[in-house]
């Protein structure tokens, strides 16, 4: 009998609502910043980087996306 694990993190919650726009735009990063040689030397930098301007970047999407919709419901109207 399976078992559903509930994380009552904001934080995971967070970045449930964005999951999908961090997994479409962390490719473009991992890209551009493989060929700089002063961060992709270094993993870890490399790794914060991609995360945070990924998770940045994610919310600024949705946000851009929230703002269309609701323009276009208003619009429909």
């Amino acid at each position: 009998m399976g078992r559903i694990v509930q994380f009552k993190n904001p934080f995971f919650k967070f970045i449930g609502n964005i999951s999908l726009e961090v997994y479409l735009i962390h490719g473009l990063y991992e890209n551009i910043f493989k060929k700089i040689p002063l961060i992709s030397n270094n993993n870890l930098i490399y790794g914060f980087v991609v995360l945070v301007l990924s998770i940045v970047s994610a919310f600024l999407i949705k946000k851009i996306y929230l703002l269309n919709l609701s323009r276009k419901e208003v619009m429909s109207k």
